[in-house]
């Protein structure tokens, strides 16, 4: 199972020093570097640079092959408030990404405005979080990601709305569709954080 030339594969062998000594002391140097450069970067831009009309997109496709493993297992789900939800998505998201082209083309917005706008962008990947229902397989609650997560039986491979595909890879029609109601309410919630109707501060333009 060894995928690099030292022959070592994830073991109780490879700890720090051993990584550190035998394999790349400069991994570490660089990730750190990359990620430092990262949060500096992030930290000077007065808009975030995020585009959420490319993660409605994104969940769009995921809906449709979510549609096909029910089609596939037959099971009989209504994906309908899910298409729903996420073309609610799409258009918050759109809505975002015009007020942040504004800005960014004549700086005339209020402060107010723009740290509500920043805001927005920032938390919506929290809206995703389920921290009541944990995940399908998941009891101890370590992965709460709703859209995606380690697969849950191929390890690091990721799956796609892993509390429902899991469930209904499994036929556990009962946990499908509780999974899928959890699913459609945490992106229900995404399209809130968006539309900015969970800050206190929302101001009109």
């Amino acid at each position: 199972r060894a995928s690099t030339p030292s022959g070592v594969y994830h073991s109780i062998y490879a700890s720090y020093t051993y990584f550190d000594k035998f394999i790349d002391n400069e991994a570490l140097v660089l990730i750190t570097k990359t990620l430092g450069l990262t949060i500096l970067k992030l930290a000077d831009f007065e808009v975030l640079p995020f585009d959420f009309s490319e993660y409605g997109t994104a969940l769009e496709n995921y809906e449709v092959d979510l549609s096909l493993l029910f089609a596939s297992q037959n099971i009989d789900i209504d994906l309908t408030p899910l298409r729903d939800a996420i073309a609610d998505f799409q258009d918050a998201a759109e809505e975002v990404s015009s007020m942040a082209t504004k800005y960014r083309r004549t700086g005339d917005v209020s402060e107010k405005v723009l740290r509500e706008l920043n805001d927005r962008m920032m938390y919506v990947e929290r809206a995703f979080l389920e921290k009541d229902e944990p995940l399908y397989n998941r009891p101890e609650g370590w992965y709460r990601h709703t859209i995606y997560a380690p697969s849950f039986d191929y390890g690091y491979n990721g799956v796609i709305f892993p509390g429902v595909t899991e469930a209904a890879n499994d036929l556990n029609l009962e946990e499908t569709a509780l999974q899928f109601n959890v699913l459609v309410a945490r992106v229900n919630a995404a399209v809130d954080v968006l539309r900015g109707s969970l800050f206190t501060f929302i101001v009109s333009q």
